[in-house]
């Protein structure tokens, strides 16, 4: 009943009223294992996060005292993923050594090594030689999120899509009046209009079919293989984010973070 009512949390109460405990839905909920392959791409320099990361990979930077990877690694142990892979380029063996096989994590840990930059695509193409299941979930290594991993895979497969892109919606507000015109003669003002958007979220998921557009060792990026599998008229989604959700590229963001998961916990 908490599930479908989405109650996350719900007070125990005796006869008279009064509160004596609390259900937690996280707590009462079975992991599913899950066999689909993820993949957490953690191979970036974080050019933006210098000094910050000129010794450590930016995914390493601890957050409440943990490192950002691990917070992600530990996310989906707990939703029942056991086959993940990391790609690695900066500082790799730093989360080599420190992650190894993940067995002291609860899943399987394997590598994917990059001897030159390939993109947040392009790496994914050693993968076709092996055999995986479908959907790939794929997420950025500086993102921080209390989405639903399981949510998003489930979203792809009810829609049989050959790819879903997270996006998540941001407002800017324009701090000037918009004027309006035409031929010089004004026709109307908008008083610091805000815009609204979608943007990428960092986290997909991926069919084969996609798989397949790209090449092997070629450097893409995940938007361009997005925008090849428009081309080719693949049958392609957006999964919309309402969940806590922060991308950790700029000091800022990486004090934001610190802030925030402090609240959360």
């Amino acid at each position: 009943l908490m599930k479908i009512n989405h109650f996350f949390h719900l007070p125990i109460v005796d006869s008279s009223g009064k509160i004596i405990g609390l259900h937690v839905a996280d707590n009462l909920q079975k992991i599913e294992e899950r066999n689909e392959c993820v993949v957490i791409m953690a191979g970036g320099k974080g050019k933006r996060l210098m000094p910050l990361t000129k010794n450590i990979p930016k995914p390493m930077l601890p957050i409440q005292g943990t490192p950002m990877l691990e917070h992600i690694i530990l996310k989906l142990q707990r939703e029942g993923f056991r086959d993940v892979r990391i790609s690695i380029n900066y500082l790799g063996n730093m989360i080599k050594d420190y992650f190894g096989n993940g067995e002291k994590f609860g899943l399987h840990i394997r590598y994917l090594e990059e001897d030159t930059p390939l993109g947040t695509a392009g790496i994914l193409s050693t993968l076709k030689k092996e055999v995986i299941n479908y959907p790939l979930l794929v997420t950025n290594g500086d993102v921080i999120t209390d989405i639903r991993y399981n949510d998003i895979i489930n979203y792809a497969i009810s829609k049989k899509s050959d790819g879903v892109m997270a996006v998540r919606a941001e407002e800017w507000q324009n701090p000037f009046a918009v004027v309006e015109s035409e031929n010089n003669r004004l026709t109307g003002l908008m008083e610091k209009p805000i815009q609204r958007n979608q943007v990428n979220a960092g986290i997909y998921c991926i069919n084969s079919r996609l798989m397949n557009l790209l090449e092997l060792n070629k450097y893409q990026d995940m938007p361009d293989l997005f925008l090849e599998g428009l081309s080719n008229k693949l049958s392609l989604n957006i999964y919309p984010l309402h969940e806590y959700w922060l991308d950790v590229g700029r000091p800022e963001d990486y004090e934001l973070a610190n802030e925030e998961r402090s609240k959360h916990t």
